[in-house]
């Protein structure tokens, strides 16, 4: 070995701390394959370009990244050198890993007095060597010249700029050592193609460890670890039953069992099914939802379009049921909703349409928050406003989208969201494709423009905003605490 360059487990468990301010202690499989994957010759070259590190969720992959990076960062790099992390999104450019790097450097004395500089767009230590933290829709890194490259959770890598960077990221050939490091779990078949090729390359290896699932393929300078087991005090059976009950079987599959699952997919038609008959449960019937009450405070989404894809407006509403162990419970209530279908021929006229509606959900029930996207309703949204509905823009962020996609998938899966029969709504629910954000959860899209989610889109919003309102149980006088 390299006399210059500290051993990496050795490094780790003396300088790298957690986020407790604790020194990581390495577990025996993950000391024996970072020995491994990260031992330089004689020469200080190290074995491998690239090294993917893939375990079961809750593996401490993201806290092996960031340890990885600092032992480059302070045992490998040369004068000046760069080190690359890469995020999967602009809201993210600093992805887990960056930030377990920023804390373990200002946790360990030694580290932060050899590092002047810790921040947010990078780190760089007294001898010049950078970390840059980058996000994969800067769509190019071109002639990056860098030691390190470190991706986290490349599964979700799968539009073109990412393809394009991730291309652009390959090890430097000119220098030493230039490696990509990347810690993930199984990706969608047909859709992560980038972690997929370097799977199959791995795979067409030779397997050195059947336990632990590690295969060296040396042609491609490839180490992978894939393993599919919790190996860890803290993946009870406690923690995965619950898990089982509320993930889906596939999603289950890919993130506690590391196993490949086909494409990105939609709501649960089973789930969507249950809350039907959950509002049959009610006696709970389209008629009964259009006739006017104004002891129900009503919750509104709107999704509006002009010319292209459909305008909908769905209503929700929160009331308080006795469940069958005797607890009162709060469920959802579907209400009235509208969709209209506008051409470039015949645009829609959205003040006989949806303002009209929303007016006339006013007249008749106690209308809580309108939830709308300023895409193209700011102007209905301020008329509104003025005859006293309470407007509430709702951008189509990536942190709403998901918080509503969550919202409504808890919803379903609890059969706390209580639906009459609707064939217009069910059949958007049948297009509905769920993309996955790392970290964060799912966002409701469409695979393809010819598919219609307009409703589905409004119904989550609505949801979501009959949160802020009183239970309809509740008396007239409580209606003051509606936000607005």
């Amino acid at each position: 070995m390299a006399h210059n360059i500290v051993p990496i487990c050795t490094f780790a468990e003396e300088l790298f701390r957690l986020e407790n301010g604790e020194k990581i202690k390495l577990f025996p499989h993950q000391r024996k394959f970072l020995t491994m994957a990260f031992t330089p010759d004689e020469d200080g070259k190290l074995p491998y370009s690239t090294v993917c590190w893939s375990s079961v969720k809750k593996s401490g992959k993201t806290c092996i990244n960031s340890m990885v990076t600092a032992w480059f960062l302070y045992c490998v790099c040369e004068l000046n050198d760069t080190i690359i992390m890469v995020a999967n999104s602009r809201e993210h450019v600093q992805s887990l890993a960056f930030r377990g790097l920023t804390k373990a450097i200002e946790l360990e004395p030694l580290l932060k007095s050899s590092t002047p500089t810790i921040g947010m767009r990078s780190i760089i230590t007294d001898r010049g060597v950078q970390v840059l933290p980058l996000s994969t829709e800067y769509g190019t890194a071109s002639g990056a010249n860098f030691s390190l490259v470190s991706m986290d959770e490349i599964w979700a890598m799968t539009d073109e700029s990412s393809r394009r960077l991730y291309e652009e990221l390959t090890p430097v050939p000119t220098r030493k050592n230039s490696v990509r490091f990347v810690s993930t779990y199984a990706g969608h078949t047909g859709s992560s193609e980038i972690l997929e090729s370097l799977y199959n390359r791995g795979m067409q290896g030779k397997c050195v460890d059947e336990e632990h699932n590690v295969w060296i393929n040396e042609d491609a300078g490839l180490f992978m670890m894939w393993d599919h087991k919790p190996r860890f005090p803290w993946q009870t059976e406690k923690y995965y039953s619950e898990q089982r009950a509320i993930l889906r079987p596939s999603a289950y599959a890919r993130l506690h069992e590391n196993m490949w699952t086909a494409g990105e997919e939609g709501l649960d038609i089973t789930d969507w099914q249950a809350c039907v008959a959950e509002g049959e449960k009610y006696n709970w019937t389209k008629e009964k939802a259009w006739t006017k009450d104004k002891n129900i405070h009503l919750a509104v989404g709107v999704d509006a379009s002009v010319k292209h894809d459909r305008a909908a407006v769905v209503s929700c509403f929160r009331r308080s049921i006795t469940n069958e162990e005797g607890r009162p419970v709060n469920k959802i209530f579907l209400g009235p909703r509208l969709m209209w279908q506008p051409s470039s021929e015949e645009p829609l006229d959205f003040e006989e349409t949806i303002e009209k509606f929303i007016l006339s959900l006013q007249e008749n029930y106690m209308l809580g928050p309108v939830f709308y996207d300023p895409f193209q309703f700011v102007r209905s949204a301020q008329t509104l406003w003025k005859l006293g509905v309470n407007t509430v823009e709702f951008n189509q962020t990536v942190p709403n989208g998901v918080e509503m996609c969550n919202h409504l998938m808890d919803l379903l899966r609890m059969k706390n969201l209580a639906m009459y029969e609707d064939i217009e709504l069910l059949k958007e629910a049948q297009s509905v494709s769920l993309k996955e954000i790392p970290g964060r959860g799912y966002r409701i899209t469409k695979d393809t423009s010819a598919k219609k989610i307009d409703s589905i889109i409004a119904l989550s919003m609505a949801a979501l905003a009959a949160e802020k309102v009183p239970c309809s149980d509740d008396s007239f006088a409580d209606s003051f605490f509606v936000l607005r």
